[in-house]
């Protein structure tokens, strides 16, 4: 599946994608993903995939939402 990490703000609001680290398959761009972080409760911070290749592999995606929460 997808997997990719974040950058935060001192207040626990996501600002970018740091690494992509699997792109995953069979992805559509315009798909919206929400992020969560392991054991914390957060408001999810949402991305849309903007750029995929023939088989659906995520290389970049789009901040839509910062959410917040997170470490």
């Amino acid at each position: 599946g997808l997997d990719f990490t974040v950058d935060t703000d001192g207040s626990g609001i996501v600002t970018a994608v740091n690494t992509i680290v699997d792109g995953g398959v069979n992805y559509q761009e315009g798909t919206l993903v929400r992020v969560f972080e392991s054991g914390v409760d957060v408001v999810p911070a949402i991305f849309e995939i903007t750029t995929v290749d023939a088989s659906g592999t995520v290389s970049a995606l789009t901040l839509i939402d910062g959410g917040s929460g997170y470490t």
